[in-house]
């Protein structure tokens, strides 16, 4: 803003000096440039940061969406968890409506203001050019003024005259043109600037009826919530905990733990303030044990239960040796062994409490937590592993279901197991971050805190993205558990989850009738509830193949006596009827499923045109498939003393199975298995 200051006293100064309409013309076009461009400049911070807010939001979703559908399986009787999923749901549909908000703003403005900003640009460059005539024009004159005063050379003063009416007629011409310019453009700034504060207004608009849409989506929950918390209370009421103020601390960190405004809330009230920090630390650091305690039992299952007994299958790893079983659990036991003393050290912090320092626990073996980044990175191929055993291994299947039973929870499956350790580095810095913020700037553990915050807070940045991708796994792993009847293998490498949901599917007779549709990135899977009992188990019906524009298309159906808010889908010459329970489920379902058939071959290098194919990027500067230059390359390097390697036939299931891996982006996996196998 001081800047704009800064040019309008210079406009000002300027335009009263000179008094000329041009020159007012062209000062005030170098205004409003500047203005277009501070706009422009503040659009792009605002949409960066709020870009990033809408990743953490989306981030958080999945939290609620993960932790929710844990409790539903663990109890479907409480409705805390399918709250949780709906909740989670319903920040995501938030979010991804920010996102179009953003997408409008970045179309509708930011663009259209880079565009005039060009115009601006071109109308300063104008001026110059002007401005440079006229100084030869001036030059021009000067000469002519020059040569009468000397009066001797009639030809030369003609010819000086005549090159001054030149550069005069050139200045008019490009003068007029360049006025015309200055002129225009200065009117259309006002007409540009209320157009974007139109689009601007309009978008805030979608934005916020969208909104309201998606309220619909949580009413349900809100009111479950509220008959729950009324039946809560008053269990919370007759909590007796061992700190006589820890039940306070607990309620009123229910909701959320905002822990510095409930700190700041007491200052000047040190005493106070001091038994609060004390109070919160208990309580995070007692549900940091009782976290601890189910991590190593799970961790303890998986050993005991399912790594020693299978060690000891010799016929069965016989019989599936090819996929190597024992190299699904990676080095668990190592992780195992890194959290053996962990356990009893933070039972003791919190019995000698508050002499004992909880960054003396974890300050000496940060270190030794680096192990992580191995087993994620190996989780992937794990479930992987996994997900081929149970698939051509019924002994193996019926191997897993004997471990589940020996372990006590038949509910909870060998994947999901697996898949916990991804997550507990980002669990220590979730509870870190949360411990630093109720520690006293003059606590002497402040420091060391901090120390293991940011070692932590490290790890995880290593360890995330390979936890990202295994994720989707333990999703897959979940769902199977979920659905009975399907035959087939859901845990493919490629596939990943994009929706689940209510619909109602259409009968040719235009019955309605319920069903519980899962949409994934190559299928959509139709289900009905296995029974009244068990609501959170799924009876598998009917699978509809997401292949592609060539073979798939979804249209819309306009809303009629007998449905509303529906749409078709065609697959494999058949079409198939849904309808939504409101309009904006059925644009979100339609929006996912055309993501799905627009994605379907988008990464393909089998089965497509070799002219389609070598249009891709990443075929820009080959003059061969990459898939061929890639395995050329490893067969040259590591491949030459294998016997038969250019002679013998490659069997075709594992050919298609190769084909698949890679088409869906697990080149570097499958490059491995290919060869060493």
């Amino acid at each position: 803003m001081d800047a704009m200051k800064k040019w309008s006293s210079k406009f000002v100064s300027k335009s009263k000096a000179k008094g000329d309409f041009m020159e007012e013309q062209a000062l005030r076009v170098e205004e409003n440039r500047l203005e277009v461009k501070i706009i422009s400049k503040q659009l792009q911070k605002y949409e960066k940061i709020s870009r990033a807010t809408i990743e953490e939001g989306c981030a958080f979703a999945d939290i609620l969406i993960e932790i929710g559908a844990k409790a539903r399986d663990r109890d479907p009787s409480e409705p805390l968890g399918d709250c949780m999923l709906r909740m989670g749901r319903f920040e995501r549909k938030m979010e991804e409506t920010r996102n179009s908000l953003l997408n409008t703003l970045s179309e509708k403005v930011q663009k259209p203001l880079e565009s005039f900003i060009v115009e601006l640009d071109e109308a300063k460059k104008s001026k110059k050019a002007l401005d440079k005539i006229y100084n030869d024009y001036q030059e021009a004159t000067k000469k002519v003024e020059m040569l009468q005063k000397k009066g001797k050379d009639a030809s030369k003063l003609m010819e000086a005259q005549q090159e001054e009416d030149q550069h005069s007629e050139h200045y008019k011409q490009v003068g007029q043109q360049t006025l015309a310019q200055l002129t225009m453009v200065n009117s259309k700034y006002q007409l540009q600037m209320m157009q974007r504060l139109l689009d601007i207004c309009d978008a805030y608009n979608s934005f916020f009826v969208a909104g309201m849409g998606k309220i619909e989506d949580i009413k349900s929950v809100i009111e479950t919530l509220k008959k729950q918390i009324a039946l809560k209370e008053g269990e919370y009421e007759s909590m007796k905990l061992k700190t006589p103020s820890f039940s306070s601390v607990v309620r009123d960190s229910i909701p959320s733990l905002i822990v510095t405004e409930e700190l700041n809330s007491l200052e000047g009230k040190e005493d106070e303030a001091k038994e609060k920090q004390e109070d919160i630390r208990v309580f995070l650091l007692t549900d940091l044990l009782k976290s601890e305690k189910e991590y190593f039992q799970g961790l303890d299952i998986v050993i005991n239960d399912y790594l020693l007994p299978l060690k000891k299958e010799e016929k069965l790893l016989s019989r599936i040796q090819e996929e190597d079983p024992i190299k699904l659990f990676s080095n668990i036991e190592a992780i195992h062994a890194a959290h053996a003393p962990i356990l009893p050290a933070l039972e003791g912090a919190i019995d000698s409490w508050p002499d004992l320092a909880i960054s003396s626990i974890f300050l000496p073996r940060i270190s030794s937590l680096a192990i992580y980044n191995r087993y994620n990175r190996q989780l992937t191929s794990s479930l992987f592993i996994l997900a081929q055993c149970r698939k051509y291994s019924k002994q193996f299947e019926a191997f897993l279901k004997s471990c589940e039973e020996r372990s006590g929870r038949p509910d909870v499956d060998l994947g999901i197991l697996l898949k916990s350790p991804s997550k507990r580095i980002f669990q220590y810095k979730v509870f870190f971050k949360k411990y630093l913020q109720v520690i006293g700037d003059n606590d002497p553990e402040k420091a060391e805190i901090a120390e293991v915050f940011e070692k932590i807070n490290h790890l995880n940045e290593i360890v995330k993205r390979a936890a990202n991708i295994a994720d989707r796994y333990a999703t897959l792993c979940s769902l199977k558990g979920r659905i009975q009847g399907y035959e087939q293998n859901l845990i493919e490498p490629h596939r990943r989850l994009l929706r689940e949901g209510t619909l109602y599917t259409i009968t040719p007779d235009k019955k309605k009738e319920d069903c519980y549709v899962i949409l994934f990135s190559d299928m959509l899977i139709n289900c009905k509830p296995a029974s009244k009992e068990k609501k959170h188990k799924l009876k598998f019906v009917s699978k509809i193949k997401i292949k592609g524009s060539c073979e798939n298309s979804l249209d819309d159906l306009p809303d009629n006596d007998s449905f509303k808010y529906a749409f078709f889908l065609t697959a494999e010459g058949n079409k198939f009827v849904f309808a939504a329970n409101s309009q904006t489920e059925k644009t979100d379902w339609m929006r996912e499923l055309r993501t799905a058939i627009a994605n379907a071959d988008s990464f393909r290098t089998f089965g497509i045109p070799l002219r389609d194919l070598m249009k891709k990027d990443e075929q820009k500067f080959s003059v061969v498939p990459s898939i061929v230059e890639k395995a050329t390359t490893y067969i040259l390097e590591n491949g030459l003393k294998s016997e038969g390697i250019f002679r013998m036939s490659g069997s075709s299931a594992d050919i298609e199975i190769f084909s698949r891996l890679y088409d869906n982006e697990f080149q570097s996996i499958l490059m491995e298995k290919m060869f060493i196998s």
